[in-house]
């Protein structure tokens, strides 16, 4: 700085050089060129909660460790994010945890910099809805009571686009009420009419909804078309039809899918089950054979552990659960044994570093691995990057300690 205002007496600075300077800092923190009169940043003493080390989270942020910070971020309660760290934070991550590390300068942050004002949609009035994105103002309105949510979506229905329609509706169709959904069945553009549609499972007597009980009774598809933009591929065009009736339907009790047109209803009551959030139906199906992860994904910890333990290898769905319990992580290391001394087999070798986030910290993994195996030069980067980010993990929580 005294080397810098030398020079300023020498060849007169036009304006105020610290100013500037500060100015210039502020913007290097925002990730974006700031105006003057800016507000200035939150003081350190209005969040009193200790700094958390930046070791981890620099790696993290740096793009190498990114599936990592959600655990982090964990691990980070009663703790907030370095300052330094704060604009690799908001570029890279997002959601409610991540807002509430980065703290009241992190919202700062995020206030400056039109690229980051998604974050805000978790805290932001009703500025976000009348001014973000179409996007923005989805998640926005996602997050408010469903009767101010219908209010304000029946006050610019009109002067909306189609696109915008639809994507917002989409936001609400899981709570919006039956008037809200009738203004989405009666609009001319088919995907407003079926993001409407989406809806109706929670309306069993309404008629259109009574009327797809009875079509799927009949074990029989619909006579034409439903008229909704919801394509299944692999599916002939009848069978399509009755997949989107068995996707729309509300679910009652798990009953398997009957032979007759199985494929087009697995197909329909998968999506259903996601949809509506049926664990049962979930659950359900896949102990009927049908491998789709979205239905593991809603099964709770318990029930996905269960699952993983009760069948063959699964190497694919292995990195989707975490933590593993003991009995599994156990039948997991033996699987591993006995698959890295056999030859190479590239599906499994891609899964296999995903399963790094699922051993507990303190369990052991170096030792044990068939290295005297002459198919073992192939298998040993995926193990070798599977031992890496265990022992990445390994060190974050003995840091986050």
């Amino acid at each position: 700085m005294p080397v810098l205002m030398a020079g300023s007496q020498r060849h007169p600075f036009a304006g105020e050089l610290p100013q500037q300077l500060a100015l210039r800092s502020l913007s290097a923190l925002a990730g974006h060129v700031l105006e003057e009169g800016v507000a200035t940043p939150p003081d350190e003493e209005t969040d009193e909660r200790p700094l958390a080390p930046r070791g981890a989270l620099s790696e993290i942020l740096a793009g190498q460790r990114l599936d990592c910070l959600k655990e982090w971020l964990e691990l980070c309660r009663g703790r907030r994010i370095h300052p330094a760290l704060l604009p690799q934070a908001l570029e890279l991550g997002a959601g409610a945890p991540l807002l509430e590390a980065a703290g009241p300068r992190g919202l700062w942050l995020a206030r400056q910099n039109p690229d980051w004002s998604h974050h805000l949609r978790l805290v932001g009035g009703l500025e976000m809805w009348e001014t973000g994105s179409p996007r923005v103002r989805a998640e926005w309105l996602a997050g408010q009571e469903p009767p101010r949510a219908a209010e304000l979506l029946r006050e610019v229905w009109k002067q909306e686009n189609a696109e915008t329609r639809a994507l917002l509706l989409r936001a609400l169709a899981d709570r919006a009420d039956l008037e809200v959904l009738e203004m989405g069945l009666a609009d001319r553009s088919k995907g407003v009419r079926t993001a409407a549609a989406q809806g109706l499972w929670r309306f069993p007597e309404f008629p259109l909804v009574r009327h797809w009980g009875d079509v799927l009774a009949t074990a029989e598809p619909p006579p034409a078309d439903p008229g909704f933009d919801l394509s299944i591929a692999g599916l002939g065009e009848k069978a399509g039809w009755l997949a989107q009736l068995a996707w729309l339907a509300p679910l009652g009790a798990f009953v398997e899918p009957r032979e007759v047109w199985r494929e087009a209803l697995v197909q329909g009551f998968a999506r259903a089950a996601v949809a509506q959030r049926r664990q049962d139906w979930a659950a359900g199906l896949l102990r009927a054979g049908v491998l789709d992860q979205r239905l593991f994904l809603l099964l709770d910890w318990r029930e996905r552990d269960a699952y993983l333990l009760s069948g063959d290898a699964r190497w694919d769905w292995y990195g989707l659960h975490r933590p593993f319990s003991a009995a599994l992580a156990s039948k997991i290391w033996r699987e591993l044994q006995t698959v890295t001394q056999g030859r190479h087999d590239w599906s499994v070798a891609q899964a296999l570093p995903a399963l790094g986030h699922g051993f507990a910290v303190n369990q052991s993994l170096e030792q044990g691995w068939p290295e005297g195996s002459p198919h073992w030069r192939a298998w040993s980067s995926a193990v070798e990057k599977m031992l890496a980010l265990h022992s990445f993990r390994a060190a974050m929580h003995k840091e986050m300690v």
